[in-house]
């Protein structure tokens, strides 16, 4: 095993049982029991669901996603931050590197209801009151994309709850949610420049998941290949660090291996990131304690689909 800034063995439990079973940061776990709570939605996130929702521009199919998708999507983070079977590489580093200190700018797309920058956050400030990590200020400045309006609602809830315990282990957030639509080239020019115009920062970072749902067939990453390349040329342009995480599903997979994604990434070549292979992509599973439901045990599934940084 290659040296870590966060080794297997020091995974604490209060986030990792030590054999195969996480558990959510507890800021993250009581945000979560308390919005569901403040909605009337406690007692339907302990009811079996078919399939995996994605979410929708309705607040019908968004309050679906959020009472039964958003403790997986803040787990798969979760677990590519932590890596406690040792099975991503260099992905634990990658992501406590970028936010160990200093002031960052993140780009969430599509922000969905928040889970994913909400869980990279939580799990920094949890490993940081377990005394794993180090109380350095970390300003992290939060971008969230999204096309749907009920669902950025629901981001702008978690974190208004979630910033006060972030506060706390020296971790402080500002945080943004706009109209986002990625088949839409007039909305991510002012998302980009919301991300990007003021650059007093040590560092940007890209945190893109959950995107498999949306771009599933070629036809619409075709529509989408002109946003997408203009994300990305403006990710080189400012050397942010970049991670890309999605379910393991047949649509992932799928879209993991499309060439016509393949070159929209190829705006990256132009500033010297990493050389990547489409196709190997790392994997990665664990069960997870359900934050509302003491005996329900899921199992999060994850796909580290690009992990890269620009050479220095």
């Amino acid at each position: 095993m290659a040296d870590r800034i966060l080794s297997p063995e020091d995974v604490p439990k209060s986030l990792w049982n030590g054999d195969n079973f996480l558990y959510l940061p507890r800021a993250l776990r009581d945000v979560y029991r308390k919005t569901l709570d403040s909605i009337g939605k406690l007692e339907e996130a302990c009811r079996d669901t078919p399939g995996g929702s994605i979410g929708g521009d309705t607040q019908e199919e968004t309050n679906l996603h959020f009472v039964h998708s958003f403790d997986g999507s803040c787990a798969r983070v979760e677990l590519a931050m932590l890596d406690p079977k040792d099975e991503l590489e260099k992905a634990s580093d990658f992501f406590l590197q970028a936010f160990s200190g200093g002031r960052v700018r993140l780009l969430d797309i599509p922000c969905g209801c928040g889970a994913s920058s909400a869980a990279l956050l939580a799990t920094v400030s949890e490993l940081r009151r377990q005394n794993v990590l180090p109380r350095e200020p970390l300003d992290v400045i939060v971008t969230g994309g999204d096309k749907s309006d009920p669902a950025r609602n629901y981001a702008e809830l978690v974190f208004g709850e979630l910033k006060e315990s972030l506060r706390n282990q020296g971790i402080f957030v500002s945080a943004s949610f706009h109209s986002w639509d990625v088949m839409d080239e007039a909305s991510t020019t002012p998302l980009l420049d919301q991300w990007l115009s003021n650059q007093d920062c040590d560092r940007f970072f890209l945190l893109i998941a959950n995107f498999s749902g949306v771009l599933s067939n070629t036809g619409k990453i075709k529509k989408a290949n002109v946003p997408l390349g203009e994300v990305m040329r403006w990710t080189g342009a400012r050397k942010a660090a970049i991670a890309w995480i999605e379910p393991q599903t047949k649509k992932a997979n799928r879209m993991s291996r499309n060439a016509v994604l393949g070159r929209v990434f190829e705006w990256l070549r132009i500033w010297s990131y990493e050389p990547k292979r489409f196709g190997e992509e790392l994997t990665s599973e664990s069960k997870y304690a359900h934050p509302v439901c003491k005996d329900k045990t899921p199992t999060v599934r994850l796909l580290l689909y690009r992990m890269e940084s620009p050479r220095r």
